[in-house]
């Protein structure tokens, strides 16, 4: 996956020039747990903070909250309120980064060693994924050979990335994160062992991607907690004044609000230098049992999410924008991220071309790529391969669609 952005690297100096409190404006509730947590000078202004709504936020309503209406001195909305994306100042730096998937020597075909990275393309490239050992230390045991490689290039800046989809989510492993962030001595355990792990290595920075805190639905592990959030932007309070000078922090945030509204984003914000935004895989196989997940669907009194769907889109990336931007991060440390690959489906019925197809599921019925070998993924040089080769393949061009 490659990611483009305007990315701004000045995140220390606004934080500390910032008179907000270091935290994200989410709710009371979230402010009262940070008070008992951190009791720190800090959480006296948090209740005062929350009553003034972020740039770009939502209007306020009137006392009689009557459509179009506001409180004295504010702005009111009638409909789609707060959804230009709220762009800032022009960035210093501009960067453009690559994902680079170490486990691939595991595949047939389709193989890549991270010395043939072409360090003229990027400016950043990210080695996914480091994962953390239960005693918190950082392993890249399964793919040692490839962090070998990696570590040998030139000219570009080499970021480990710790964590990913698998990581996160396995039921043998997603409780790392979770006991990783949460309490003081943890967090300092892990952070004393990733800042080791840079230096050692010689890295230029570490990209944090757990998908994802406060979790409410992800199958077969059970929910997040609002602990999640808390330790989360705790622990990136505590890396930031521990990391050696010239060594960056970036995390992964969803695109989807489902999931980002779980994210302590605005307050993480304050802390890294740059945020890798997921504009992909906005839709997929897990849409089938989500009737919320395709607006018009036919299928939607089913209780069913199955028509076919991009996994990116113009229109929802700029609503994705506008939702992370309304939440005060500023635009110019966002990376909105590209994929190298699709999404891929069974046709319920064969010969169909409108919005209103559908899909086979639960369970992904695609046919596997020969290469990365999972139903339901499928990478561009599989896709290309398939259009040279397959008589019956067609492809199709709306030039008025997004």
């Amino acid at each position: 996956m490659t990611s483009q952005t305007s990315a701004d690297s000045s995140s220390d100096d606004r934080a500390a020039s910032d008179p907000r409190p270091l935290w994200p404006s989410m709710t009371k509730r979230y402010c009262g747990i940070l008070e008992i947590i951190i009791r720190s000078a800090h959480a006296v202004a948090c209740t005062k903070y929350l009553q003034r709504p972020p740039i770009g936020g939502t209007p306020s309503k009137s006392p009689t909250g009557a459509p179009g209406t506001a409180a004295p001195g504010e702005n009111g909305c009638i409909s789609n309120c707060g959804t230009d994306v709220i762009t800032g100042h022009t960035p210093k730096n501009t960067y453009t980064i690559a994902y680079f998937e170490a486990y691939d020597w595991d595949r047939p075909c389709l193989r890549m060693a991270a010395d043939q990275i072409d360090a003229s393309k990027y400016t950043h490239a990210h080695f996914s994924f480091a994962v953390l050992t239960d005693d918190l230390s950082v392993s890249v045991d399964d793919t040692a050979t490839q962090f070998q490689l990696f570590r040998t290039l030139t000219g570009i800046k080499k970021i480990v990335s710790i964590g990913g989809w698998a990581f996160s989510t396995d039921p043998a492993t997603y409780k790392i994160f979770r006991s990783a962030f949460r309490g003081e001595v943890n967090r300092g355990k892990l952070i004393d062992n990733v800042v080791k792990f840079l230096t050692d290595n010689d890295l230029d920075g570490v990209d944090w991607d757990w998908e994802y805190p406060d979790e409410p639905d992800i199958p077969g592990i059970p929910p997040g907690t609002l602990d999640d959030q808390v330790g989360f932007y705790l622990f990136f309070q505590q890396l930031r004044k521990k990391m050696p000078e010239g060594k960056s922090i970036s995390v992964t945030a969803p695109a989807s609000y489902w999931y980002l509204q779980h994210f302590p984003i605005q307050g993480i914000s304050l802390v890294v230098d740059y945020i890798v935004f997921m504009t992909y895989d906005l839709h997929g196989q897990w849409d089938y049992t989500n009737k919320y997940s395709s607006p018009g669907c036919g299928s939607y009194e089913q209780g069913l999410g199955n028509c076919l769907r991009s996994h990116v889109n113009l229109t929802e990336t700029i609503n994705a924008l506008s939702r992370i931007t309304k939440a005060d991060v500023p635009s110019d440390m966002i990376v909105v991220g590209v994929s190298s690959y699709g999404r891929s489906f069974q046709m319920s019925e064969a010969g169909c071309w409108t919005e209103q197809c559908t899909y086979t599921g639960p369970e992904s019925g695609a046919y596997k790529g020969r290469c990365t070998g999972t139903a339901g993924y499928i990478s561009d040089f599989e896709i290309n391969e398939i259009l040279a080769h397959s008589p019956s393949a067609q492809t199709h061009l709306d030039p008025g669609s997004y």
